[in-house]
């Protein structure tokens, strides 16, 4: 077995740094905020392919959904049925609401 010792990064990656002006994140936070769901975005210490849109193309992006972070990409991980379709639905106000600018 193939044992690793160290102290993270272990990927260096862009950062996601989306504008808080960007139509994205507006309406990321004002359909959170409907939903009485943290609307404040946050700084997180792990990578996304999300940074890459930003980064290469200029695109505008949030990273955004349902389940915990701390079951994310662990032998237990899942999200609840009830979560998955509590998501899809502030996804489809979120693109209605920039369907709207």
């Amino acid at each position: 077995m193939l044992r690793m010792a160290g102290e993270g990064p272990f990927v260096a990656d862009w950062p996601l740094e989306t504008p808080d002006d960007a139509a994205v994140v507006s309406a990321g936070r004002a359909d959170c905020a409907d939903r009485k769901l943290p609307s404040q975005p946050i700084g997180v210490p792990y990578s996304t392919d999300a940074s890459k849109l930003w980064a290469l193309g200029g695109i505008a992006a949030i990273v955004l959904g349902p389940g915990s972070i701390a079951q994310a990409h662990t032998a237990e991980e899942y999200v609840a049925v009830a979560e998955v379709a509590a998501a899809a639905e502030l996804f489809r106000r979120i693109a209605l609401h920039l369907g709207r600018r």
